[in-house]
């Protein structure tokens, strides 16, 4: 399962909450979409039946939840959708979740380590890259990532001098 947000609060007395999505996954969410909501360990699977952006979270009405009671018991819950469920892009992007656990080389196929996060920043993302227990950060622009092999589960980084010693 991939986590894509989490519900923050109630919104008004009909039983809306309040859902913030993480990093890219805000196109995920849609009416329709069946979800699991997990809270404190206890998985419960949602139905989408109304949906509005509103200042970059989103406010859903989830079926069977029809009051403020109702909303507020899913405050703190995890969105989750299985892997197989989330659809691919038109414009042949990823995600960003997708690139976690690839194993980053340079353009020699020489190991530089293990994606183990990706960030949002204001010009692009960033690839997070465990080197052997040092923090590398790589934008995430064609300049440096210049191929990525999902069967072998590669990525091939052409760093600038110096980033990774």
């Amino acid at each position: 399962m991939i986590s894509i947000g989490v519900v923050s609060k109630p919104h008004g007395i009909k039983g809306e909450v309040r859902v913030h999505p993480f990093q890219d996954c805000s196109d995920i969410f849609r009416t329709g979409r069946k979800i699991v909501l997990n809270l404190d360990g206890i998985e419960t699977e949602a139905e989408i039946i109304q949906l509005r952006s509103h200042s970059g979270v989103f406010i859903v009405k989830f079926n069977g939840v029809d009051d403020r009671n109702g909303a507020e018991s899913l405050r703190g819950a995890e969105c989750l959708i299985k892997e197989d469920d989330i659809p691919e892009r038109e414009d042949g992007s990823f995600y960003a979740f997708q690139l976690i656990g690839l194993e980053a080389q340079n353009l020699d196929g020489r190991y530089i380590g293990i994606i183990n996060d990706v960030l949002e920043s204001p010009g692009q993302r960033l690839i997070v890259i465990d080197a052997d227990g040092r923090e590398v950060l790589i934008p995430e622009v064609p300049e440096f990532v210049k191929e990525i092999d999902w069967k072998s589960g590669c990525i091939k980084i052409a760093p600038i001098e110096g980033l990774l010693d």
